[in-house]
């Protein structure tokens, strides 16, 4: 029981940002839990990351391709895939990092309001409310569609996005 900020779900496991900023995490899968304060957490598989309260980026689980070594510096927005990440800097701007064998990590310029991650690609939600995506496109996952939206969301092999309320 208890007020959420944030959750997200992983191979088993799903981890949450409680309102007081700590996390807790449950399920197969659940890792050891980094200290502190948090915004946002994101989960692909076993591989999990946080936004601080500070804005600076935390990972924990499996290292795959070295995306534990999260970029410095301070972010507004993060997402998770298999063995890379990618995150919205304070100033609108990505940064892709880790594995990188099928563009995923070759984010995108211009500036960013959400971001998110499926197996090996991600799809950014621009200023201008267009979609953009980028890295592996094995099944029509890079095939955005046309027109303004407000959210973005991936699965395995698939996007989403929320077309604003008119």
């Amino acid at each position: 029981p208890g007020t959420f900020l944030d959750v997200g779900a992983g191979l088993g496991s799903a981890t949450a940002v409680r309102s007081d900023g700590t996390l807790v995490s449950w399920g197969l899968n659940a890792q050891p839990l980094p200290p502190g304060q948090f915004r946002n957490v994101r989960v692909f598989e076993d591989q999990n990351l946080a936004i601080r309260a500070n804005g600076s980026l935390v990972f924990w689980g499996f290292d795959r391709a070295g995306v534990a070594n999260v970029p410095a510096g301070s972010f507004v927005d993060a997402a998770m895939g298999s063995g890379f990440g990618v995150a919205i800097r304070t100033d609108g701007t990505l940064v892709g990092w880790g594995a990188n064998n099928h563009g995923q990590t070759n984010v995108p310029s211009g500036h960013f309001l959400d971001v998110t991650a499926g197996y090996q690609f991600a799809v950014g939600l621009r200023t201008d409310g267009t979609l953009v995506a980028w890295g592996q496109d094995n099944f029509g996952e890079l095939l955005v569609p046309l027109g303004t939206f407000s959210s973005v969301a991936a699965g395995y092999f698939h996007g989403l996005a929320v077309v604003p309320a008119p």
